[in-house]
């Protein structure tokens, strides 16, 4: 994963941050032995993940579009999609 990731350091990618059908632009600013890490564009959090909770990685020179109906589309040459443990509320 190392490999695939080093040549993306410090450009703006995709993410699926805090939602899992939802992808964000982060900046990729650390890829670790174990671990890689993000920052995201909105309020600047810092955001480590484990390579073992990549679900796919999507990449295309031309960029890969993002955005659903009613939002603005984006172009990333890189789209991580990390598992998210599903949330459950009391009855």
């Amino acid at each position: 994963m190392k490999t695939l990731l080093q040549p993306f350091l410090n450009t703006e990618i995709g993410i699926n941050l805090e939602q899992p059908h939802h992808i964000e632009a982060v900046t990729l600013t650390g890829v670790q032995a174990e671990y890689f890490t993000v920052v995201d564009s909105k309020k600047g959090y810092t955001h480590h993940f484990s390579y073992c909770s990549i679900l796919q990685i999507i990449e295309h020179a031309a960029g890969v579009e993002c955005g659903g109906l009613f939002e603005h589309k984006q172009l990333f040459p890189l789209v991580i999609k990390i598992s998210h443990l599903p949330e459950f509320m009391p009855v």
